[in-house]
């Protein structure tokens, strides 16, 4: 409704264990034109005012808006395509970013400190040697950045004894570890997703990245982690 960013997620679990993800990013931009506003980075319009703009306006600034990824284990990849099937796009395979340069190295984190401690992002982030703004997104959405290599890093930390739903990670993760990307909690154990409605024994928070980015993400939080108030 306020034309912010939302994912519509739906994952096949086979014995608990992930089998198949398909994220819809209804307002997530075809192509990933990044600028910053406000601190941090954004997908290069406002987002109260992208559900107003004409998807695909003709010229040098065309874009288009709407994208799917879909991923099966063991497929060898995560697909994307534009939700507009007039467009007539196949799709193509998407792959997390090379990137190894720590320095230019993005991360996607949750607009809300509610939903995940911005500071102690903010010191992760100092330790892991980071220091391009945050690509801050509503939703799943930020699966799909890491999965198509907008960003190299999504973290979130939530306060102590918060339990994150099984449905608001399945359809990301499988995104991102087809893509070639890594998922773990942020002690670096695998999301056990075959224990019910929660994912349990979630230590600290949850990190999804680049195989190149994630074991200097998980030291980083290891050297922060003690002076945090978490």
């Amino acid at each position: 409704m306020r034309g912010d960013q939302y994912a519509v997620a739906l994952a096949l679990l086979d014995g608990g264990a992930l089998a198949v993800g398909v994220l819809g990013c209804p307002n997530m931009p075809t192509r990933p034109d990044l600028m910053e506003a406000n601190g941090a980075l954004c997908y290069g319009f406002s987002p109260r005012l992208v559900s107003k703009m004409l998807a695909g306006a003709s010229g040098a600034g065309a874009w288009y808006k709407g994208v799917v990824f879909a991923a099966a284990r063991g497929s060898g990849g995560t697909l994307a395509l534009p939700c507009d099937a007039k467009l007539g796009a196949t799709g193509g395979r998407v792959v997390v970013s090379p990137n190894q340069d720590a320095s230019s190295a993005r991360l996607t984190e949750p607009v809300l400190k509610a939903n995940s401690s911005h500071g102690f992002t903010a010191q992760v982030v100092t330790h892991a040697g980071l220091s391009s703004r945050p690509l801050r997104l509503y939703s799943m959405v930020k699966y799909g950045a890491v999965a198509r290599g907008d960003a190299d890093v999504f973290m979130k930390f939530p306060k102590a004894g918060y339990k994150e739903k099984v449905w608001d990670h399945a359809a990301g993760v499988i995104v991102v570890e087809e893509a070639g990307g890594v998922v773990t909690d942020a002690a670096g154990a695998a999301l056990d997703f075959g224990a019910g409605r929660f994912l349990e024994h979630v230590d600290r928070g949850i990190i999804a990245a680049s195989a190149a980015m994630h074991g200097r993400i998980l030291a980083a939080v290891a050297s922060s982690w003690e002076s945090s108030l978490l």
